[in-house]
């Protein structure tokens, strides 16, 4: 616990990401429809280390807050507390 502190401090102070917190492992996860060969069924995810997800959310925060602010109403999707509905009212 404590050397992922360090280490997120470190990258913090030198705004430079080791190579291996940038990795991540991509696996497919099923959508739960009828088959299970076909690709459109699955969705990947991406794993990463816990100092690695640490650093992605401390650098996606203020990215998305920006999206947020700046996105129009139609533009809904994978959008906090917004539904289909939502952008069905807004059109």
């Amino acid at each position: 616990m404590i050397h992922g502190m360090h280490s997120c401090s470190a990258v913090w102070q030198t705004c430079n990401i080791p190579h291996y917190k940038k990795r991540g492992l991509v696996t497919p996860v099923w959508k739960n429809k009828r088959d299970l060969q076909d690709c459109s069924n699955k969705s990947g995810i991406t794993l990463l280390n816990v100092a690695g997800k640490v650093i992605a959310h401390l650098l996606l925060s203020p990215v998305g807050n920006h999206k947020l602010r700046t996105q129009r109403l139609e533009q809904s999707g994978f959008t906090p507390n917004k539904s289909t509905v939502d952008c069905f009212i807004a059109l």
